[in-house]
């Protein structure tokens, strides 16, 4: 059972905060984004037997995609291997690793690895000794590059996720140029970077479609959900997935597993690393705004407003006059650079793609 009066509670917190304003700009653009996904990436999800890769293999991967990719990031890899950090009185290495158990197989390992970078800049990293170990450990490092010095803003809380993604995505291509494993396999790891975050678009819908509901009708239940639903005149993909996703999200609320504004940076990280990732592979020298970005993102000397101001003058979408914002023109482009970025993948769609 739901417990509406829980769910009506928070969704008052949520339209009744000093943030909503903020929290409903981004909302309305990032509804576009989650669409495209939820429209564009019906693909087939592929299973291989992994390559068997050493965990010193994989870190030595990383350090020969940094050595190409940036010097200077290669220098501070090679230090976040050697620090030590103290956080709280407690000391500890700033890179730990830890084996991912043998008996957690296919999508389980996948669900099993908890890589993560912790507050206080130690790196932790799930490691099965498969090709999949090199992108964790380059994704982490990149979000310690880029790791805020104080509490994380909107702006860092927003776009968070678009450098690692977009490293990801170079180090596939790195890998794929080089060949140094399968190139089934590593373009399927890449597809499910994009099938991994489903989920996530879905449950925004979610919450979108919720807060329309209250904002409405001033109260939510299961009734009302049905009724909007059913009344949806949109026969689409995202329909269909908010009817099927939508207990599971009100469920995640309930026992606070979720956050509801985790998916944000998820949905705008994948769209926008498709665009820069692409940006790049057109015109190489573009990788100086990745750079930028990634110091803008760690930099605590900016006021959030300021920070939205150097970003669109550093001409990253989605951004106008210091804050969240999109239009046909950006969607449309937006809309290619994903396409392209599907299309580089291996899987078969089973839709055609559209713009939402």
């Amino acid at each position: 059972m739901i417990d509406y009066e829980k769910i009506n509670e928070v969704l008052y917190q949520l339209t009744h905060s000093k943030e909503t304003e903020q929290v409903m700009n981004n909302l309305n653009v990032i509804k576009y984004l989650a669409k495209m996904i939820l429209e564009n990436t019906q693909i087939q999800r592929i299973e291989t037997q992994p390559t068997f890769v050493p965990l010193q293999e994989s870190l030595q991967i990383a350090i020969d995609f940094f050595h190409e990719f940036n010097q200077d990031y290669e220098y501070i890899f090679h230090n976040f291997l050697q620090e030590r950090n103290t956080y709280q009185g407690y000391e500890d290495i700033g890179m730990r690793f830890y084996k991912i158990p043998e008996e957690v197989k296919g999508t389980s390992r996948e669900q099993a690895n908890n890589s993560m970078l912790f507050f206080e800049g130690n790196i932790r990293i799930d490691y099965s000794e498969e090709p999949i170990d090199a992108y964790s450990i380059v994704h982490e490092s990149i979000h310690k590059l880029s790791l805020a010095k104080d509490n994380m803003t909107n702006f860092q809380n927003l776009f968070y996720e678009v450098p690692s993604i977009t490293c990801e995505f170079l180090l596939t291509d790195y890998l794929l140029e080089r060949k140094k494993y399968p190139e089934n396999e590593i373009k399927i790891l890449k597809s499910h970077r994009f099938q991994g975050l489903m989920t996530y678009a879905a449950y925004d819908m979610c919450l979108i479609t919720l807060l329309d509901i209250y904002q409405k009708n001033g109260v939510v239940n299961e009734r009302l959900i049905k009724e909007y639903i059913s009344n949806s005149l949109s026969e689409s993909i995202t329909t269909w997935l908010i009817s099927q996703c939508m207990n599971a999200f009100l469920q995640s609320i309930l026992s606070e597993r979720l956050l509801l504004f985790d998916a944000e940076r998820y949905i705008v990280g994948l769209v926008l690393a498709c665009y820069m990732h692409q940006e790049i592979l057109d015109h190489p020298n573009k990788k100086e705004k990745l750079f930028q970005l990634i110091h803008l993102l760690g930099e605590p000397n900016y006021l959030e407003k300021e920070t939205f101001l150097k970003s669109e003058k550093l001409g990253i979408p989605m951004i106008k006059d210091g804050q969240l914002y999109i239009d046909e023109e950006i969607l449309q482009n937006l809309y290619h650079n994903y396409n392209r970025e599907i299309d580089s993948i291996i899987d078969i769609r089973k839709t055609e793609p559209k713009i939402p």
